[in-house]
């Protein structure tokens, strides 16, 4: 049999709250989830029993449960019609009110009675108490019962004292509506401390060690952390004031988990470049995802001029709900893709096709040297290897490729028929013609087109390949050039 004494008394307007002290391990054996619980979170449920079993600073907020009694007329026995004696169940579970009464104080009396609940081990199996605020710091312990049950060896972890209320109600739907009401009330009206605060209260006074801080945190890189601070102290950045709400502590914290294995001082240097910048009205986000991409970017010097004007050219709602390293993965993605070229033109020659495969492949090169972009050129009118259906091939290049050039030089038909392809299936179109040859004569006549001069497209040609690319690039990727 299991015994609680503790305490009952009428709060709010009637409800019925039994209070006192017991055990971790009898409070886990008496009590079960409710199916209004959230999901247990599987990685928090390891790191709360790591903190019960090693922190110095372990405590335990009291535990709310409700308890439905089978019983109508318990209640009313309870807090009324019987003074004193014991309160008996017909699944086996007692209820004695102590002789003991509180003294009369200002006010009205009190109605606050001292009582021990008899529970046999019967009815523990059947967990009585429901959770209400605490589930996950008991489910945490399921790990340790467990073993403790299998080895039969005692765990003092489970003698903890930690207290307790619980919610006396008749079993029905009247008693299931408050539970539900509470458990709503308890997690959705109370605000939480900020990281801020949180963090205030740890970093801010001397008389913590760095070991207890590190305990306390979770984290190992105290000093960095303390380095960062007092940067922001003694700095007082104005993108910190106006954009992180001075909030220098949770700050310093991201920076911690945002920026692994670089040295505070780099990441340091960054915010003041990027304070600079907004002091200046260089960097017009006040985006706190952008700005510590940004951070990260410059901290870790990787292609921060590129991503700098990529990201100022994106609107800031964009990225609000989007984590900086998101954001920075974003965009490397967006560098290191592969654009596919089709190009499709008349047949010139075998030689003249080889010099066009050579002019497109070095301004192609030229271009990813200039942007870090990865453009592949699919090589023109290029049929080695084993035998295949040239149509189909060229269909599915064009499906396939993400830049079209289309030379349109003399209205060559199968040009005309592939540009079409193109454009039907919304690819970024590009076309040329020789200056000289014959002008268009289909509706893509009036279509912007860019000319070169066959007697020197090694220069001609390359210049329009090269400043359309790149006119894609900055336009459609917001890339700029790496050397700017």
């Amino acid at each position: 049999m299991v015994k609680l004494t503790g305490i009952v008394e009428d709060v709010f307007g009637g409800r019925t709250v039994f209070r006192g002290y017991a055990t971790l391990r009898t409070l886990y054996k008496l009590s079960q989830s409710s199916d209004y619980q959230r999901k247990e979170d599987k990685e928090r449920l390891p790191a709360i029993c790591n903190f019960l079993r090693n922190s110095p600073f372990r405590f335990y907020p009291e535990l709310l449960f409700a308890w439905q009694i089978e019983e109508s007329e318990a209640l009313t026995k309870l807090k009324v019609s019987q003074t004193q004696g014991t309160i008996n169940f017909t699944n086996g579970i007692s209820i004695k009110k102590a002789k003991f009464t509180f003294q009369k104080i200002i006010g009205d009396e009190p109605k606050t009675k001292v009582i021990t609940i008899n529970i046999p081990y019967t009815e523990i199996s059947k967990k009585p108490f429901v959770r209400l605020d605490g589930n996950h710091r008991l489910s945490s312990l399921k790990e340790i019962y467990d073993q403790e049950a299998e080895s039969n060896i005692h765990n003092e972890l489970l003698d903890m004292v930690v207290p307790f209320s619980v919610l006396l109600q008749i079993r029905g739907e009247e008693a299931e509506k408050y539970e539900s009401a509470f458990f709503y009330l308890i997690n959705s009206k109370a605000k939480a401390l900020t990281t801020e605060e949180n963090l205030h209260a740890i970093l801010e006074k001397d008389f913590f060690t760095n070991e207890e801080r590190i305990d306390l945190l979770g984290i190992s890189s105290i000093d960095k952390l303390q380095k960062y601070i007092t940067d922001f102290k003694f700095n007082k950045y104005k993108i910190i004031s106006e954009i992180f709400e001075n909030e220098i502590y949770t700050l310093a914290l991201t920076l911690l988990s945002l920026i692994k294995n670089i040295e505070a001082s780099k990441v340091v240097s960054a915010i003041q470049y990027i304070n600079a910048c907004y002091e200046n009205k260089e960097l017009k986000i006040s985006n706190k995802n952008i700005v510590l991409s940004l951070i990260k970017v410059r901290s870790e010097k990787k292609f921060y001029n590129n991503f700098f004007t990529w990201i100022q050219n994106f609107p800031s709602k964009a990225f609000v709900d989007i984590n900086p390293e998101k954001i920075v993965s974003l965009y490397e993605e967006l560098i290191s893709k592969q654009l596919e070229v089709f190009v499709a033109m008349p047949y010139f020659g075998e030689e003249k096709i080889k010099e066009y495969n050579k002019i497109y492949k070095e301004a192609i090169d030229e271009i990813n040297k200039q942007y870090g972009t990865n453009i592949y050129l699919n090589k023109i009118m290029s049929n080695t290897g084993e035998t295949s259906d040239q149509i189909k091939d060229i269909i599915d290049k064009i499906k396939r490729c993400d830049i079209f050039f289309s030379d349109v030089t003399d209205n060559n038909a199968n040009v005309t028929y592939e540009m079409g392809w193109a454009r039907a299936l919304n690819k970024k179109v590009i076309i040329l013609r020789e200056e000289n040859s014959e002008k268009p004569k289909s509706d893509y006549a009036n279509d912007t087109y860019h000319s070169y001069n066959k007697e020197c497209p090694n220069i001609t040609l390359k210049k329009e390949i090269e400043n359309n690319l790149s006119a894609i690039l900055e336009n459609d990727y917001h890339l700029v050039r790496v050397d700017k």
